[in-house]
């Protein structure tokens, strides 16, 4: 639904290229880790649309991404590739400041053929006693670009939307794809700063 959203807001101009989502993936699911930092990668799911792209086209096409993508084995042989480069003996005689230069350079490179960041939580599970002081839980990242985070508390999901740019017509395509799916849903919105 996402793509969906965000392709509706694309210049004709410049349709013919695809709708990228980055998604973070939580590895600690596929590699057991004892490390408390941060250890994820990430997929990125795609698609090419066309004036008769249906909802049910992108749907199917996301589902046989995240399948083929969501792999043990390939996940692996990605972080072997990070492995291998950071073990270049070559790569390794460069000093720091010229290295973080590169890759500063490959990340804004790299970054191009995203179109929004995905991130899911996931379940936010608490003690049961503080259930009746808790409303609901709302992610929010900072970003360069657009971005959406779920999470889910007892039986209410919660998807937040952020961007350094104020147009909201990307989020209101999503509501109203929502509506038109018949999906239960809700608007609460932040004024920040107040």
């Amino acid at each position: 639904m996402m793509l969906c959203s965000i392709r509706e807001e694309i210049p004709k101009n410049q349709q013919k290229r695809p709708v990228a989502l980055m998604i973070p993936v939580n590895l600690r699911n596929y590699f057991p880790s004892q490390s408390m930092t941060n250890f994820f990668g990430w997929i990125e799911v795609g698609y090419i649309f066309s004036d008769e792209t249906t909802f049910e086209d992108v749907l199917l096409s996301v589902k046989k991404q995240f399948e083929e993508e969501l792999v043990k084995e390939k996940i692996a042989m990605h972080m072997s590739g990070y492995v291998r480069i950071e073990k270049n003996p070559f790569v390794r005689a460069v000093p720091l400041e010229i290295k973080k230069y590169f890759l500063m350079i490959g990340a804004n490179l790299g970054s191009r053929s995203i179109t929004a960041v995905y991130s899911n939580i996931g379940i936010i599970r608490l003690p049961e006693e503080y259930k009746e002081y808790i409303q609901h839980f709302g992610i929010f990242a900072s970003t360069n670009s657009l971005q959406m985070c779920s999470c889910s508390y007892g039986d209410e999901m919660v998807l937040g939307f952020t961007s350094k740019i104020p147009d909201d017509s990307i989020q209101r395509n999503f509501q109203r794809m929502l509506g038109e799916e018949n999906v239960s849903h809700r608007e609460l919105k932040n004024e920040f700063p107040e």
